[in-house]
């Protein structure tokens, strides 16, 4: 079973369903800074400062990479029970904010350590992703790392991917395996 977690800033799913996505939007005029997060070598150095942020062994919930961000929902190593949200923004970490925690579901059902999740692979299932849902003049909106929950316990990549006329999920194992999915275009992440 899922849970529900709710930052202060917005429903980041734990959860099938989300909303209030902080992703930017397609029509957006505001130059990007620096190299997209969806590359290796930031991404890389992203997860690392993340990382420290957290302290210890992560055990996340989610992970979602923006091109501009990458936004950690994690368990404190201190206050096992607590999950605090990172948000790694133009090259540092802010402030972690508590992340309030709704449903049945078990924490620890949702919870899976992101060292399990080979980074290197997400900047070729992004690419991938884009021909393979062949949307006209598309574009990466995030990729999410999570359990694929209620399904299984496996861990789920799932890339949005988003151009002028729909958007569309496709989703992999954490291998890069192509896996069913119940998210066709257009569904809540």
């Amino acid at each position: 079973m899922a849970l529900v977690c709710l930052s202060a800033f917005a429903l980041v799913g734990c959860k099938s369903r989300a909303s209030a996505d902080p992703a930017p939007s397609v029509g957006s005029t505001s130059p990007e800074k620096g190299p997209s997060l969806l590359t290796e070598k930031p991404l890389n150095e992203a997860v690392i400062a993340l990382r420290e942020a957290v302290g210890g062994d992560v055990q996340a919930i989610e992970l979602r990479i923006y091109p501009t961000r990458v936004v950690l929902q994690a368990q404190d190593p201190k206050r096992p029970s607590n999950v605090d949200q990172y948000i790694y923004k133009d090259g540092k970490v802010g402030k972690a904010v508590p992340v309030k925690l709704q449903g049945t579901g078990k924490l620890e059902d949702n919870l899976f350590p992101l060292s399990e999740v080979k980074l290197k692979r997400i900047p070729p299932l992004a690419g991938r992703a884009l021909s393979e849902l062949r949307l006209e003049n598309a574009h990466v909106g995030f990729v999410s790392v999570k359990r694929d929950l209620p399904r299984s316990m496996g861990i789920r990549l799932r890339v949005k991917v988003q151009s002028p006329r729909k958007d569309a999920y496709w989703d992999t194992d954490v291998d890069g395996n192509p896996i069913a999915s119940d998210a066709g275009a257009d569904a809540a992440p």
